[in-house]
């Protein structure tokens, strides 16, 4: 190792800083103080291991299970100021669910039309007539 790589290592770095600051921070005291700390704990793991679990469940299921992945990692983002994660792992959440909001909000344009096999091809807007 040549002697500028070593002097880089030794180098001082700002400190990168990740939790609450200011009035946030003063929001979430209490909380962090109390028991509930230990519920908020448990019920990120259960939330984990349910989206983990909905691997195997239904559609149905995992669309359902998206909407407390989602808020657990908002949660995040506010908390522990950590918005690139949170960001990052809401939009993996959501292509993981299998939900696609083009169709959740304009469902009505979604109508079936039948293809060469016989078999109706679903899930594709039409042009309205």
């Amino acid at each position: 190792m040549a002697r500028w790589q070593r002097a880089l290592l030794l180098a001082p770095r700002p400190p990168v800083r990740f939790g609450a600051t200011g009035s946030r921070r003063a929001l979430i005291q209490p909380l962090v103080e109390s028991p509930a700390v230990a519920l908020l704990t448990w019920s990120v793991l259960v939330i984990e291991c349910a989206l983990f679990m909905a691997l195997v469940m239904p559609d149905r299921a995992r669309r359902i299970l998206m909407w407390p992945g989602l808020l657990l990692h908002t949660g995040i983002a506010v908390l522990q100021g950590l918005v690139s994660f949170s960001l990052v792992m809401s939009a993996a959440l959501i292509l993981y669910s299998g939900w696609n909001p083009v169709f959740a909000i304009a469902p009505s344009t979604v109508r079936s039309r039948p293809c060469k096999s016989g078999i109706p091809e679903t899930g594709r807007p039409q042009p309205s007539p």
